[in-house]
């Protein structure tokens, strides 16, 4: 099967089957993400039908993930692979590195290393916010990790 109508069937699957699936909705909201994947590619039908649908692109070898030769972990490197929009998790082998903490550690020599954002907002502005958003939401909107607002929120003492 070609890589085109093989795509076509994976998102007729997910459209007809998997966007409203209530006990995929449920598992995720109980259990997270990842159970709720294990869930599908173990127990449903549809899930089990997606996993052999993406082995087949895998197996045929269309499919678009990186498969050049492994490289060295040199900025130059690393920025090829991110053109191609490959994860940091999955530029690891190709650029012989063990672990993401060791990728980290490059990217902190290369001074490309994600820097954790401060939380530049008063009290009174976390007031107004809170009124009609929730933390989650507001840190989306702030662009910060929920954890950076904990921290302002012990240092204003409501937590």
């Amino acid at each position: 099967m070609k890589r085109e109508k093989i795509m076509l069937e994976i998102n007729r699957i997910e459209e007809e089957h998997c966007k409203g699936c209530e006990i995929k909705r449920v598992i995720r909201k109980e259990h997270g993400s990842a159970k709720e994947l294990r869930y599908c590619q173990a127990v449903c039908k549809y899930g089990r039908t997606l996993v052999e649908l993406g082995a087949e692109i895998v197996k045929t070898g269309q499919s678009r993930a990186y498969s050049g030769p492994s490289m060295y972990p040199t900025l130059e490197n690393y920025e090829k692979l991110d053109r191609l929009g490959i994860p940091d998790k999955e530029k690891l082998p190709h650029l012989r590195i063990g672990s993401i903490h060791t990728l980290n550690r490059y990217k902190d020599e290369w001074g490309i290393a994600n820097k954790r954002k401060a939380l530049d907002m008063s009290l009174a502005e976390y007031q107004a916010l809170s009124r009609v958003m929730n933390d989650r939401t507001i840190c989306v909107y702030k662009g910060v990790k929920e954890y950076t607002l904990r921290y302002k929120k012990n240092q204003w003492g409501i937590l």
